[in-house]
């Protein structure tokens, strides 16, 4: 993780420092940023989180070996990443954490080639334990 510049949040309860976030995700109109023990930092699912995604994006920059890069600019530190699957009630690609809850879903809707996506992933993250240099992922191959 690399920090451009501190990024402190005003929330309900005070301020937070998002500075030591390792991941930072948008989904569902909702902002998450975890360290890197998995633990949350924020969740903001109110009308700003796009917004305070946006500047996370700018202040948090992923860890170029240990990342991987998702479509809309937001990153999932691998090391907190428990296991991939995609779910067989839903048809979704789950990434679950190392807190048992999801970091990212991918949409069967969005994605037409879920089982080519799951394979992607699993390749970064198979290059990653090898110890091989982190592929970018290529998601207009696997979208509608």
């Amino acid at each position: 993780m690399t920090t451009i510049k501190p990024l402190f949040i005003r929330t309900s309860n005070g301020i937070l420092n998002a500075s030591a976030g390792t991941t930072v995700v948008h989904f569902e109109d909702a902002t998450l940023i975890l360290d890197a023990q998995c633990r949350k930092i924020i969740f903001d699912n109110s009308e700003k989180s796009h917004e305070l995604f946006e500047k996370a994006k700018q202040r948090v920059k992923p860890q170029k070996d240990y990342s991987i890069v998702l479509e809309n600019g937001g990153f999932i530190d691998v090391r907190i990443i428990k296991n991939t699957f995609v779910s067989p009630k839903t048809g979704h690609l789950l990434v679950i954490g190392l807190n048992e809850r999801p970091l990212c879903i991918f949409d069967k809707e969005q994605y037409s080639d879920i089982s080519g996506l799951s394979d992607a992933i699993t390749d970064v993250l198979i290059d990653i334990s090898d110890d091989k240099k982190v592929s970018a992922i290529q998601w207009a191959e696997y979208q509608k």
